[in-house]
């Protein structure tokens, strides 16, 4: 062997393997996301292919587009693939060096790293996990498994997937034929489930993995690696599995919920202070990039020729003016060509900025430019984090069921507003107090006609709104966008247009706006349009036989107990995604979260959603409560829990489902509390919402603590202005001890 050949092998011989790791959230994920109680479920998939084939991140990536974002409901919480590929030195014959590992008694240059790597994963608290292993890379999942003498690291796998294993005899021999050692209790329930490539293939090895692993199931499935994979985790194996082929990677796809595939590396590092190895989570999307662009590296197409006629030319500007932009229309016209805004909505008002610098006058729609390559959602967090001085990834969250609006500048310029929420309640109290503006403070919420007043010198921007204003009522009304915190922005505007054309004539025909396009400014004629559509839909249902006979009945289910976290969701999740549907929306109360309402949705398109609503009365002091509010909440309040309770409405999506919602409010009662389980503290209960409420609740903690620091403060200066006469009568000191401060005192 030459010197630069040992040189590689003693390289490869200490490098590690890499921890590429995949979930689907609102934002960056945490580290937690990963380890403990948030990644009960996950899959770890050992990632070494004996052939020239794609970088463990680009497989990652479309099987979590495909198992993350596209089946919420059966969704692993995590994938995270440890890629042994950096232990493979230049030049090896890596099929020849899995089967020595195969058939050898101890761990050898590939087992050792990869036991080592695996354990301290699995090690770290997770549980029910599934490992994946393919081809070759079976028999080095099954000697781990037999080789490791770290039980709580076996404790955590429930099932081991094997998808095309090439067993060779000396395998079988080595690590299925052998009587099993008499420490294996941990392997004893392993679920093995395997996809052969053939029915020849099942036959030969199927009895002997058997004999080993009774407990599993076996499907025959060709095709690609990757499609197999995702199939198989979100499919039970059948005789004749299927697996469709897997879609484009989209960086910006963002599933039913909002949340994005975010592509990390998990790293275990020494720290400097403890002398441990900690862990860490850093984002893979340059990495992605990088092994992407390498991937696809080919020769640059030829240029198209040029345009020679001015009729082309403004036909394609037409054409990039009349479609919403995407990341490629972004890319090809340099990023500098598509100007994107955010309207930021949080219950019936929006976000209007201001300059504190003088760069524009008045108050406007937050939008800045887009970059090359970036997609329009995330160009409209941008502009909100950046115009608004906030954290985009955790204070919005993007709604792509929301079609965008058009602001049309008179130089022909078009600004693409796309509709965000905020991922915060309002502060306690009345509504109004959001209307108060701060001249000092770069943003102010408005309401639909506060907004329009505010924007009365940029009648685009008005007419931008009026637009989103009907298309948030009809996603309102189909339970694609919450109503709560005063409603939803618009419906003052929607409101005043339907009363009006109730009062006039009837509404205009297709025709009639034909003929006003030409004379109508766009606002008007957006207006215009919608009461067109609006006849047109009401002649729809008079022509069905009318909207009231075909509406499905509604119940509600009330209850004075705290709901079970865990099976409040699993019931959500399955009326929402699953025949029949049912739409749930209402408040409950959780019982891990007893400060705040939980705002619960599910839309019966597969949407469900959890998140943290208003404080309860009961904790809220007595002397901050309304007057009147006392009388008011008495036939709500029982002792000890005051106010708290669950309001759900259900009804079934389509007519024939609702024989459905009896079966529903049977399973709403029992995802309750029983009477055992109230006894027990809240943190021995499972709650799969705790991470995504967690900003929530301290938020609300420190707003709290200010509030009681300033009472105290109030408190402590009041009692020094009264008069020493007073502070005798009330048995206080008629000395002042100027030695302690104020507030102490």
């Amino acid at each position: 062997m030459s010197r630069k050949a040992r040189e590689t092998a003693a390289a490869a011989s200490w490098a590690p393997p890499k921890l590429w790791a995949g979930a689907a959230t609102h934002s960056f994920p945490k580290l937690g996301a990963f380890f403990g109680d948030a990644a009960r479920g996950a899959v770890v998939i050992l990632h070494l292919p004996e052939h020239d084939e794609p970088h463990a991140l680009l497989g990652l990536a479309q099987i979590g587009q495909r198992a993350l974002l596209s089946h919420a409901a059966l969704a692993p919480p995590a994938l995270i693939v440890l890629d042994l590929t950096p232990l493979v030195a230049a030049g090896l014959d890596l099929p020849a060096a899995m089967d020595a590992e195969g058939r050898s008694a101890a761990l050898g240059h590939l087992g050792k790293p990869a036991s080592r790597a695996l354990c301290k994963l699995l090690g770290s608290g997770m549980a029910h996990v599934t490992l994946v292993a393919r081809g070759g890379a079976a028999q080095l999942a099954l000697k781990l498994l037999g080789a490791t003498a770290d039980e709580r690291a076996l404790r955590a796998l429930d099932r081991l997937l094997l998808l095309h294993p090439r067993l060779p005899a000396a395998c079988v021999n080595a690590r299925l034929g052998a009587a099993p050692p008499a420490g294996d209790a941990p392997l004893a329930a392993l679920r093995v489930d395997v996809v052969f490539e053939s029915e020849a293939a099942r036959e030969r090895r199927l009895p002997a993995i058997r004999a080993r692993f009774a407990d599993g199931a076996d499907a025959v499935a060709g095709g690609h690696g990757a499609a197999v994979l995702s199939h198989a985790l979100l499919a039970p194996l059948r005789e004749a599995a299927e697996a469709p082929p897997l879609e484009a990677y989209d960086a910006a796809r963002l599933d039913a919920h909002g949340r994005r595939l975010w592509l990390c590396e998990l790293v275990f590092a020494l720290s400097r202070q403890t002398k441990q190895q900690e862990a860490a989570v850093v984002s893979a999307a340059s990495a992605y990039e990088q092994v992407a662009r390498t991937a696809t590296a080919t020769p640059p197409p030829p240029p198209p020729p040029p345009t020679t006629t001015t009729t082309t030319t403004t036909t394609h500007a037409a054409e990039q003016t009349a479609a919403p932009p995407d990341a490629a229309s972004v890319a090809s016209v340099g990023g500098g060509g598509v100007e994107v805004g955010a309207l930021v909505l949080r219950g019936s008002r929006c976000v209007l900025v201001r300059s504190l610098s003088g760069a524009w006058r008045g108050m406007r729609i937050p939008s800045v430019r887009a970059r090359e390559g970036e997609a329009p959602h995330q160009t409209a967090i941008r502009a909100a984090a950046e115009l608004c001085d906030i954290d985009g990834a955790t204070e919005v969250l993007p709604l792509p069921a929301i079609p965008p609006a058009v602001i049309f500048r008179a130089d022909g310029q078009a600004i693409w507003v796309y509709a965000l929420y905020a991922a915060r309640p309002p502060p306690p109290g009345p509504l109004e107090d959001q209307d108060q503006s701060d001249q000092e403070d770069l943003y102010d919420w408005y309401t639909f006609p506060r907004a329009a007043a505010a924007l009365s010198t940029d009648p685009a921007s008005i007419g931008a709104l009026r637009a989103m204003a009907y298309t948030l009522s009809s996603a309102a009304a189909a339970a694609v966008l919450p109503r709560k915190w005063g409603g939803v922005f618009g419906d003052e505007f929607v409101a005043a247009a339907a009363g009006g054309r109730e009062a006039s004539a009837a509404a205009p025909t297709a025709p009639a706006v034909a003929q006003l396009a030409g004379s109508l400014p766009f606002a008007e004629l957006l207006e215009c349009a919608a009461a067109c559509a609006a006849a047109a839909a009401a002649r729809h249902r008079e022509a069905c036989g009318g909207e009231a006979r075909d509406a499905p009945p509604a119940a509600k289910f009330r209850a004075v107990r705290a709901f079970h976290p865990s099976r409040l969701r699993a019931a959500l999740q399955q009326w929402a995604g699953v025949r029949p549907r049912l739409r749930i929306e209402g408040i409950a109360w959780l019982a891990t979260q007893p400060n705040l309402q939980a705002v619960v949705r599910a839309d019966g398109a597969g949407a469900c959603v959890v998140e943290p609503g208003n404080p309860w009365w009961a904790c809220i002091p007595r002397s901050k409560w309304p007057a009147g509010l006392e009388e008011e909440i008495a036939p709500l309040w029982h002792a000890p829990h005051g106010d708290r309770q669950s309001e759900l409405s259900v009804e079934p999506v389509e007519p024939s489902d609702s024989a459905a919602v009896e079966r529903c409010l049977a399973q709403l009662e029992g995802c309750l509390l029983t009477e055992a389980e109230g006894k027990l503290p809240l943190a021995a209960l499972d709650d799969p919402f705790a991470d995504a409420w967690a900003p929530v609740l301290l938020e609300s903690a420190e707003r709290e603590r200010a509030e009681r620091i300033a009472d105290d403060v109030h408190g402590a200066f009041e009692r020094a202005r009264r008069p020493a006469k007073s502070r005798a009568e009330a048995g206080a000191s008629a000395d002042l001890d100027t030695s302690v401060c104020l507030p102490c005192n």
